[in-house]
């Protein structure tokens, strides 16, 4: 019963985990100059080095 337990407990808070670390759609930019997609807190596009406007 404690590995049960301890197994729910241990899936619960990876779960928890990755969803505090995906970004959501909802914090993404567009890069107005290529349309790149960039996650939140990113001011210079991964793709082509343009600024976020």
């Amino acid at each position: 019963m404690k590995s049960l337990i301890f197994l729910t407990v241990l899936l619960t808070t990876i779960t928890v985990a990755e969803c505090r670390l995906t970004p959501t759609t909802e914090h993404w930019w567009t890069c107005s100059y290529c349309g790149y997609s960039n996650p939140a807190g990113i001011v210079i596009c991964d793709k082509c080095g343009h600024h976020k406007p």
